[in-house]
């Protein structure tokens, strides 16, 4: 649920305390509840989760059984922990106890559900975290992309119990996979498969990972491509699919697919955005390669794909064209320099400096 954003200066307009009252969080007066926890959501939501906390203290020496107080409490506690404070795990803790006692033991609250398995991702606790996604998921059957949403998160968690075996295993002299592991990767793959249908980029993506950590090179790959066909717009396939190619010097092979896709899919404004950074990358290992004539045409290429990808894209999109472009007239220029050409290394600065300052 979101709340309304009120500032302190709307509410002390309401009447309902003086500005010392305002001032000190835990001078509650005779004040409703719902009032006390709206003041402290204020609070919050302006960046004082120590105040919100006062109040919440507050409150639960009035009612220890209060839903709605434990659940800002457990907001406060990690709003507090993300500040990277040296009491984190404490406060982890302390969020994760708050959202235990207003879920209680037969909850129907699948968003809860889903705050609290992330608490227990940041506490390390991956079994409990996957066991409170899946039971979010159980009740969320009747909206596919919510409930494919709660088992990705569940997946997650068992990602990291299945690479955490993984890893000590091949930290080991005995680096063959074990029973025991395999399963554990089973168990990810069948959930993230069921995934798919209403998460596909994220399902996807993890998919990949787990046939890295297996070392299936091959599967890894078909399922980065499998996932950019059915999720154009999640760029975290994008950047992972960019890396693997460049890793193996086949960032050829990386412009190649993303011109058949827009061959036979049309034009997409992420997949164009992809191939221009394919075609930057490729102008790079060109370079690296001695052959200059070829990286100007890559980095040439890629200043036109960008560009059709601006002239297609909403606003929002224009300052990150325009940087790629211009980063793009930088590489020329470097490569004209490389052979030489200082005129014309002059003039690709110039046409980079003309989109935008911020590069140079």
């Amino acid at each position: 649920m979101k709340y309304p954003t009120y500032s302190l200066a709307i509410l002390l307009c309401a009447g309902c305390g003086s500005v010392s009252d305002w001032q000190d969080p835990t001078t509650l007066g005779g004040e409703s509840v719902s009032f006390q926890l709206e003041r402290a959501r204020v609070f919050l939501v302006e960046g004082d989760p120590d105040a919100a906390l006062q109040i919440t203290d507050r409150l639960f020496a009035a009612d220890r059984d209060d839903r709605a107080v434990h659940l800002l409490a457990a907001e406060a506690n990690m709003a507090m922990a993300a500040e990277g404070t040296s009491l984190r795990e404490a406060l982890l803790h302390d969020a994760e106890r708050h959202y235990r006692e207003a879920l209680g033991p037969d909850s129907k609250d699948p968003e809860n559900l889903l705050r609290l398995s992330a608490v227990y991702w940041q506490l390390g606790e991956f079994e409990l975290g996957r066991d409170r996604a899946l039971d979010a998921s159980e009740l969320l059957e009747g909206d596919e992309r919510e409930f494919s949403r709660a088992l990705l998160q569940s997946a997650e968690h068992e990602l990291r119990i299945f690479a955490e075996a993984r890893s000590e295993e091949l930290a080991s002299e005995e680096t063959e996979l074990q029973d025991d592991t395999r399963r554990k990767a089973e168990a990810v793959l069948s959930r993230l498969e069921r995934a798919k249908r209403g998460q596909p980029g994220g399902a996807f993506l993890k998919a990949a990972l787990v046939y890295q950590w297996l070392g299936k090179t091959l599967d890894e790959l078909n399922e980065l491509e499998r996932g950019i066909a059915a999720a154009t717009d999640h760029f975290p396939l994008h950047d992972r699919y960019l890396e693997f190619h460049a890793q193996r010097g086949q960032q050829a092979q990386c412009a190649s697919f993303y011109r058949k896709l827009i061959q036979e899919r049309g034009t997409d404004i992420s997949v164009l955005h992809a191939l221009g950074q394919a075609e930057s990358g490729l102008g790079n290992k060109h370079r690296a390669d001695g052959d200059l004539e070829a990286a100007g045409r890559a980095y040439s290429s890629s200043i036109s794909t960008f560009e059709q990808a601006m002239a297609r894209a909403p606003t929002n999109w224009t300052e990150n064209c325009t940087q790629w472009i211009a980063i793009q007239h930088i590489s020329i220029a470097a490569i004209e320099l490389d052979a030489g050409n200082l005129s014309e290394s002059k003039t690709q600065l110039k046409q980079a400096f003309k989109r935008t300052p911020k590069v140079l």
